[in-house]
């Protein structure tokens, strides 16, 4: 995510003074849809988890208890899916700024080549 700020807001506080940038407004709305795609994106990865463990581990509720193999597995099939999910975050966002580090690199190559001619 990109922040651009326009200008700081001078916070103070008994010892020290904090500077509190301001985003651009044409950011805002930007960094909002993105906050709200994040949100939306975990809540349905945290419920795609839920539902998984839970078919995966809770074989009998009849009695409206988990027993403690069950909580014992649904500990564990939760602590790998987001193990799992977390190091495929990582990879995504290792490729992303790849790619952006290559888009980068070709700008400043069309620049050097527009500046020579």
């Amino acid at each position: 995510t990109t922040h651009i700020y326009t200008h700081h807001t001078h916070i103070h506080t008994p010892h020290t003074y904090t500077h509190t940038p301001q985003p651009r407004a044409d950011t805002t709305q930007h960094t909002t849809h993105n906050s709200a795609q994040r949100t939306t994106t975990t809540y349905n990865n945290n419920n795609r988890c839920i539902g998984i463990c839970w078919r995966k581990c809770v074989t009998r509720f009849h009695d409206g208890e988990v027993q403690e193999t069950e909580a014992a597995c649904a500990e564990q099939c939760v602590s790998k899916y987001f193990g799992v999910f977390g190091k495929v975050q990582e990879a995504l966002l290792r490729q992303q700024e790849a790619q952006q580090q290559m888009m980068l690199q070709m700008q400043k190559e069309q620049q050097q080549q527009n500046q020579e001619t």
